[in-house]
């Protein structure tokens, strides 16, 4: 059986521009490795900041394999936990 951590890295080697193609999202823009999408997620307005849904804030660097939204976290994998 896999731990937790064994199945959490095994999620993060998904690449991460395949799994948003394989939910029929695809990028607006491509810059060298960085894509930007239109984000397919919302932040809360509680967050302080503007809504995301739909806009172009979901940034993913395909060669490190990670993602961001420009206006609310760092650069973090497909699946981060911060237990782990």
């Amino acid at each position: 059986m896999e731990t937790t951590k064994e199945l959490i890295d095994k999620v993060n080697k998904i690449k991460i521009e395949d799994f948003l193609a394989a939910l029929d999202i695809k990028p607006i823009k491509r810059e060298g490795n960085i894509l930007t999408y239109n984000a397919p997620y919302d932040f809360d307005m509680e967050w302080g900041g503007p809504e995301t849904f739909g806009k172009p804030t979901c940034l993913v660097d395909t060669e490190r394999n990670l993602w961001r939204d420009k206006y609310y976290s760092p650069w973090q994998p497909l699946f981060s936990s911060p237990t782990i």
